[in-house]
């Protein structure tokens, strides 16, 4: 009956603590560290890299981070999303082989890992 009683316990202090994240927002699966949703932001810049396209992103009116994306989406190649700067966007993000850290820019290293990469770039709705 203990037993019964710590288990109710301990799943209504689960339930009482409820989520933090605000209702409509966007869950990161844990499996793959990825969102579950199209997010939403303001491209504010892409810039060519040695391992990636770079795509920086704000969310809501903050802060500019940077996002690892195909080299087609950079300026001047294949899907060139330099049109959408300054826009509300959505995007699509697969994990894939990247250059790993350890090859700190190299491109004779053979070293790879997994990592988020935005593949496409499209106008919000």
């Amino acid at each position: 009956m203990k037993r019964l009683g710590m288990i109710l316990f301990v799943a209504a202090s689960f339930a009482a603590c409820g989520s933090s994240a605000p209702a409509g927002s966007t869950t990161p699966d844990p499996a793959v560290g990825l969102s579950t949703e199209a997010p939403i932001g303001t491209l504010t810049g892409l810039e060519q890299g040695d391992v990636a396209c770079y795509a920086s992103i704000s969310m809501d009116g903050g802060e500019a981070v940077p996002h690892m994306a195909t080299f087609d989406l950079c300026p001047g190649n294949e899907n060139d999303a330099s049109a959408f700067i300054d826009q509300r966007i959505t995007w699509t993000t697969a994990m894939l082989d990247v250059p790993a850290d350890s090859c700190e820019g190299d491109p004779e290293c053979t070293e790879h890992e997994k990592a988020p990469v935005i593949e496409t770039i499209t106008a919000a709705p």
